[in-house]
């Protein structure tokens, strides 16, 4: 959800992790449709790990910000993704399985963080590397 002329955000955060930087200029665009002129900054995916641990990196101290972490669908279970005989029910079957815990465990982090509020949005691969189209309604 987009920040609203009334609320306190004084910064857009577009956390990845995937390369997104050409997010940053539409994204400012619908902030501004949406009467809303915040700067946009995104963290590199490369420093995703970083950001979550200190979001200070990014975000000034006492600095209110909206953040929105997209998070693609193969990061989460690359190694099943490699490994994954796409004919074997069950080899598919684990990997959804796989998919939901670690989306639990990451949901479970991020819900300890009490100085990072965002918005998490699982993403499809997209043109990723890996087919994840099996993974159906598990996203």
């Amino acid at each position: 959800m987009l920040a609203k002329p009334s609320d306190p955000a004084r910064i857009f955060v577009l956390a990845s992790s995937f390369y997104t930087a050409a997010l940053e200029r539409p994204m400012l665009q619908a902030l501004i449709a949406a009467g809303t002129a915040l700067p946009v900054q995104c963290v590199p995916y490369n420093q995703l790990h970083t950001f979550l641990l200190d979001p200070h990196s990014a975000i000034p101290e006492d600095t209110p910000a909206k953040v929105v972490l997209l998070l693609r669908v193969e990061d989460l279970v690359r190694l099943e993704l490699v490994a994954l005989d796409y004919a074997d029910p069950s080899a598919i079957k684990a990997c959804v399985n796989a998919f939901r815990e670690r989306t639990e465990q990451f949901l479970d982090v991020l819900s300890r963080m009490s100085r990072l509020a965002l918005t998490l949005v699982i993403c499809p691969s997209g043109r990723g590397a890996y087919k994840t189209d099996f993974l159906g309604s598990a996203i």
